[in-house]
């Protein structure tokens, strides 16, 4: 479903919510037209964000929904390497 760019800073900041609450980000249109991506936030050992890992390709045949979960365990995977462990 194509993305609605974000013009306003109350669309922002609802936005980064939903974020934070799903854990990660998807894009499909919004920046540049033709190209969706899903993307996940990288921690360091006191869970600062340093980093994102994300993955990107033409909204034609680009599925973001399928690579939601190795993005995500790949990601969490390098927060864990880099020392930082979520509370449970």
């Amino acid at each position: 479903m194509p993305c609605t760019p974000l013009k306003t800073y109350p669309q922002l900041r609802k936005e980064l919510e939903r974020v934070r609450r799903q854990g990660y980000a998807t894009n499909q249109d919004e920046f540049v037209v033709g190209v969706a991506a899903v993307a996940r936030v990288v921690r360091d050992r006191q869970g600062q964000a340093v980093a994102s890992l994300s993955i990107a390709g033409p909204t034609a045949r680009f599925d973001g929904r399928r690579w939601i979960e190795p993005l995500v365990r790949t990601a969490d995977e390098m927060t864990g390497i880099l020392g930082f462990r979520a509370r449970q």
